[in-house]
């Protein structure tokens, strides 16, 4: 969905709106899967899961036919036959890595999105079997994550490239995801309960607060007709961060026998990754004039 969705609001955005729409565009999945997590367990308890499933299918088709109205304006200048093969497969990782600001791009991807993925993976996990939370409280409190994981979409893309310039948000997210890690990984049985929740709010207010803002920023260094194509290898970036980061945090858990040395790996990789993009990612002349209109 991102290629796609990505190139057709790079033409009906305008730089200073572009973060926040994209961020807008963002919340849809986290939003999605809390509208699922209400809806579809009473579909199965009221009905069967074979109803509960078929649900998300008529939903799926019923998009689909909604939004072909709208494909002559959304498809405008991909009326040329395109040839598939093996190298306009490779091609959007080719266009990644064979540009500086795309590639550290591609690197934020990877180690954000894993993070962000790898967090919400075990988050339940974690706080029952260490602070011995119940199965609905520590629900109540990822839950708590997620939507601030929506606000903090919101709140970053509305103020990349108004302002701040979106490279420096990421920046600035690299700089305190690892802060909240490093509290979510001194839990304990200890902690009073509203400072776990206050906590793991302000956790995915952070790390999972980038995505719209990423997806932004490449497209001041993508060429206009490559946008889809370059946001496809941002997106293999990512999801491959996605896969094999939270089997490392797993991993570490498992040997170290400790939550707080996963998360503390994780707050370094993070922290470094900021310190690349901070060196890598250059402030263009539009992010100043955006920011100063």
């Amino acid at each position: 969905v991102n290629p796609a969705s990505t190139e057709i609001l790079a033409r009906v955005t305008t730089p200073r709106s572009r973060p926040f729409i994209f961020s807008v565009k963002q919340t849809g999945m986290p939003a999605g899967a809390a509208l699922a997590g209400v809806v579809l367990p009473v579909l199965i308890l009221a009905f069967d899961w074979r109803i509960a499933i078929s649900a998300i299918g008529i939903a799926a088709i019923v998009v689909a036919l909604a939004i072909q109205p709208l494909r002559h304006k959304m498809d405008a200048g991909h009326d040329a036959p395109v040839v598939t093969g093996l190298g306009s497969v490779l091609e959007p990782l080719k266009l990644v890595w064979e540009n500086p600001s795309l590639r550290c791009l591609g690197c934020v991807g990877f180690v954000y999105g894993g993070t962000q993925v790898a967090i919400a993976t075990f988050y339940v996990i974690h706080l029952t079997s260490v602070l011995s939370l119940s199965l609905e409280v520590a629900g109540l409190i990822y839950t708590a994550l997620q939507v601030s994981a929506i606000v903090g979409r919101l709140i970053w893309g509305g103020i990349a490239g108004r302002l701040v310039p979106g490279n420096r948000v990421l920046v600035g997210l690299g700089l305190a995801t690892p802060v909240f890690a490093l509290v979510a990984g001194s839990f304990d049985a200890s902690w009073p309960l509203w400072s776990v929740a206050v906590f793991s709010a302000f956790l995915g207010l952070t790390s999972h607060g980038f995505n719209g803002v990423l997806f932004s920023e490449l497209t001041k260094h993508a060429r206009q007709d490559k946008i889809g194509v370059v946001a496809g290898g941002l997106q293999f970036a990512m999801f491959a961060g996605v896969a094999t980061l939270p089997l490392i945090f797993g991993l570490i858990v498992t040997f170290a026998q400790s939550y707080f040395v996963a998360y503390g790996t994780f707050a370094l990789a993070v922290l470094l990754t900021a310190a690349y993009a901070a060196v890598s990612l250059p402030i263009l002349v539009d992010d100043r004039q955006s920011v100063a209109s």
